[in-house]
């Protein structure tokens, strides 16, 4: 069986993001379901280990914020109490443009997504995230 998702990938490689974030401080909101979904690339692994790199580089990063389907709202609501988003001055959100979408209207905060949604696709048995024709994503499709 299948399921239906968001497939999404990188716009940026690392060098090019970490210039962006320089000198802010960040809080990492990721989606849960489709991004992590997506060969991990918005995965609670992928987001710690974005963390952990833009720290040892220098980076202020506040915190990390999981949400099970960034594109609904109600679910990028109830996890818009935390702490960390008044502490920062950008949310790097890792979800679809929907997900960023919603992120920055609930926050109010300046929102930079380093994915681009390429749109909807499916997770095959063999877990592999593919577009409708059955091919599967670019390498820009793996974590940062």
């Amino acid at each position: 069986m299948s399921y239906s998702m968001m497939l999404m990938e990188r716009c940026c490689d690392y060098p090019e993001l970490l210039e962006s974030l320089r000198g802010r401080s960040v809080l990492i909101w990721s989606c849960s379901i489709c991004a992590s979904l997506c060969n991990g690339i918005g995965s609670k692994a992928s987001a710690e280990s974005l963390s952990d790199r833009l720290t040892s580089d220098g980076i202020d990063v506040k915190g990390i914020i999981m949400t099970g389907a960034a594109c609904i709202m109600s679910k990028v609501r109830s996890t818009s109490d935390d702490s960390g988003i008044d502490g920062s001055d950008v949310i790097l959100a890792l979800s679809c443009n929907m997900g960023a979408d919603n992120i920055s209207r609930v926050t109010g905060k300046d929102v930079m997504n380093p994915l681009i949604t390429i749109g909807y696709g499916y997770l095959d048995d063999d877990g592999i995230p593919r577009l409708p024709d059955g091919s599967t994503l670019s390498s820009k499709s793996s974590p940062f």
